[in-house]
C-alpha cells in the first residue's frame, strides 16, 4: 500500500462512524414518534368509540344501563363528563390546567386529559347528562345509564 492510502484510511473510517451514528439517531427518533403517535390513534379511538356507547345506550329504553370498558394508553390519567360545556361547578378532582383547558375549548364536554407527551382530546356529545371525572390507570369501566333525554355515566 501507499503511503496516501494508508493515510486515507482513518478517514473513511470516521466517516463510517458519524454515518452510522446520524442513522441510529434518526431511527430512535422516529421510533419514538411513531409510539407516540400510535398512543394517541388509541385515545382518539377511544374517544370515538365512547361517543358511540353513549348514542347506543340513549337508544335504549328509559333506565336501561350498559358496562362498557375503555383502555387507554398508560399516559392518559383523567377523563371528563360535563352536563353542558359551562358546567363546572360540582368538579374539584381537577387541577388548574386541566380547567383552563375546559374553559378554552368552547362548546365541548368531554374530556381526556393525558401527560405531556399526549395531547388532550375533546368532543362534544349532546347526551351526557353527568358532570364527574374520573382516573383512569390504563383501563376504566363505565357504567351507562339511560335517564330519557340524557344518559348518566358512573363507575
Amino acid at each position: 500500500m501507499k503511503k496516501a492510502q494508508i493515510m486515507g484510511q482513518p478517514i473513511i473510517f470516521i466517516f463510517i462512524a458519524i454515518v452510522a451514528i446520524l442513522t441510529l439517531t434518526l431511527g430512535i427518533k422516529y421510533v419514538y414518534k411513531l409510539k407516540v403517535l400510535g398512543e394517541e390513534t388509541k385515545v382518539v379511538r377511544e374517544l370515538k368509540e365512547i361517543e358511540s356507547d353513549l348514542q347506543r345506550v340513549y337508544q335504549l329504553s328509559y333506565q336501561s344501563s350498559e358496562k362498557f370498558a375503555y383502555s387507554f394508553p398508560s399516559s392518559v390519567n383523567k377523563i371528563c363528563f360535563l352536563e353542558t360545556p359551562t358546567d363546572l361547578g360540582p368538579i374539584n378532582n381537577i387541577d388548574s390546567n386541566q380547567k383552563n383547558y375546559i374553559k378554552l375549548s368552547t362548546g365541548k364536554n368531554l374530556f381526556i386529559f393525558s401527560d405531556a407527551k399526549l395531547k388532550e382530546r375533546s368532543s362534544f356529545s349532546e347526551l351526557i347528562g353527568t358532570t364527574q371525572c374520573f382516573d383512569i390507570e390504563n383501563k376504566i369501566s363505565l357504567i351507562l345509564t339511560n335517564q330519557g333525554k340524557k344518559v348518566i355515566i358512573s363507575i
